[in-house]
């Protein structure tokens, strides 16, 4: 957004660059570039990445493991 502001008020000037001409011609086309970037980067970036699981997380929600018996009705109903 930064640099389609900045392009927009002439500091910089993207007309010799052809590929860049056509991504920043106007902001909508900078959005989905930008959206469609991101669908292709995170996917990459995700699988060269080591995968972490923090300490403590399984012992953290333990608590959830209970087992919990509720009436139907109050199960589905709507009322709160």
């Amino acid at each position: 957004m930064i640099i389609q502001l900045l392009i927009s008020l002439g500091v910089f000037a993207v007309a010799d660059i052809p590929v860049l001409n056509v991504i920043f011609k106007n902001s909508l086309y900078s959005g989905v570039f930008a959206m469609l970037g991101n669908l292709v980067i995170v996917p990459i970036i995700s699988l060269l990445t080591q995968k972490s699981v923090p300490e403590g997380v399984d012992e953290m929600f333990s608590c959830y493991d209970k087992k919990v018996e509720v009436n139907m009705v109050t199960a589905i109903s709507n009322k709160k």
